[in-house]
């Protein structure tokens, strides 16, 4: 494993732990809000993260001479 990888492994569990610590103080009602709004940003990110990924591999388009689509 890279050390990059490594890096993005090791900081994502200590994220994860540190969420862990702070709602399990929390009550059900605030915890239920905070995971809620944590969890739209980290899938927006994911998907920042990803559209980035795929682009960057592809040269820029993910998507270029894919056929013609005809409706019958």
């Amino acid at each position: 494993m890279n050390r990059g990888r490594r890096a993005v492994l090791t900081w994502t569990g200590l994220a994860v732990a540190v969420l862990a610590g702070v709602l399990s103080f929390l009550s059900w009602d605030r915890a239920g809000q905070v995971a809620g709004v944590v969890s739209a940003v980290v899938g927006v990110a994911a998907l920042g993260v990803g559209v980035y990924g795929d682009a960057s591999a592809q040269g820029g388009v993910a998507f270029s001479n894919t056929g013609v689509i005809k409706a019958r």
